[in-house]
């Protein structure tokens, strides 16, 4: 829920994106942004983003993610398809795999492994590596294994892989049939 101020600020924003007018609309967002809450932020972000300014938008949201404000789902929609409408793949990885880390953490490992299938891009060892640390900290086993066969088919060829070694880590008990060691 936003108090008046934020509410106003948002629509302000908004009304200046709307009107290509981006320098009123950051003007606006600048002099408060200490009162914002995500709503203004998220506002913001998408004004840069349908502006063309990408890496204003990756310099905004690390800026939200630095301060401790709770991204919500615009946030990402616009950071990623910043990412992907100005070429920042590097970036995009970067972004994907903190909603896998996000989702996962939050144990909803389901709908991390859904988000995975919906990605439009090739998957990097930092996407399944975000699962397989949700999968061990919420200790299914099922999950991991699928997710560590991802993950070897991705690290195998590298001289120095990665995440490999974490995967590797996980250890199957024979007499319990549970992959987690306490």
């Amino acid at each position: 829920m936003c108090t008046q101020n934020q509410c106003v600020g948002s629509s302000l924003i908004t009304m200046y994106a709307k009107c290509d007018s981006l320098e009123d609309a950051y003007r606006t967002f600048n002099e408060a942004k200490d009162q914002f809450n995500v709503v203004a932020w998220a506002s913001m972000l998408t004004t840069f983003k349908q502006h063309g300014h990408g890496d204003k938008v990756i310099k905004l949201f690390d800026e939200i993610v630095d301060l401790e404000i709770d991204p919500n789902y615009i946030t990402f929609v616009s950071v990623l398809s910043a990412c992907n409408h100005n070429g920042f793949i590097n970036q995009g990885f970067r972004y994907y795999a903190c909603m896998v880390d996000l989702l996962g953490r939050a144990g909803l490992l389901d709908e991390a492994t859904q988000f995975i299938d919906a990605m439009p891009i090739q998957l990097d060892s930092f996407v399944w590596g975000a699962l397989l640390v949700a999968c061990r900290k919420f200790r299914n086993s099922e999950l991991s294994s699928k997710v560590a066969q991802k993950l070897f088919r991705i690290e195998s060829h590298m001289k120095q892989p990665r995440l490999l070694t974490q995967a590797q880590n996980i250890q199957y008990p024979p007499s319990t049939g549970d992959c987690f060691t306490t």
